[in-house]
């Protein structure tokens, strides 16, 4: 290749079908996102397809996403049984996720060490028979 010649970037040209698979293939919706603004006809891409992008990476990244779609209906976004989600929802869902995370390591940090108790005392309902912890 010449010097001067600009090289052909092959994501440019990619079908669109290309780049949702990509993006469906994604584990987490953080890299989707990071995904979606590397240019702006990815980003296009992620605007127009995010509840379609929303139900192969969802459940793979979200654990209780029933709750969490539940909290973000009450936070004023796309109600559960709408089936829709917009790209606004997932930025939530994500802000969401990580407070949680946030909040449960500091439990495990601040709470858990204090907690002195044999098993046994732990599960101490006749209709319960395994342990808690």
């Amino acid at each position: 290749m010449e010097p001067d010649q600009p090289m052909h970037d092959p994501w440019i040209s990619a079908p669109v079908e290309v780049i949702l698979a990509v993006f469906c293939h994604l584990p987490t919706f953080s890299e989707a996102l990071n995904f979606a603004t590397t240019c702006h006809r990815h980003y296009r891409i992620w605007i127009e397809n995010t509840a379609l992008i929303y139900t192969y990476i969802a459940p793979k990244s979200i654990p209780c996403i029933r709750h969490a779609r539940d909290l973000l209906a009450a936070q004023g976004g796309a109600p559960v049984e709408s089936g829709l989600i917009t790209a606004w929802d997932i930025r939530r869902l994500i802000r969401n996720w990580r407070i949680v995370q946030k909040s449960l390591a500091r439990f495990n940090q601040d709470i858990t060490p204090g907690v002195k108790s044999k098993p046994s005392q732990l599960c101490s309902f006749p209709w319960a028979k395994k342990e808690v912890f």
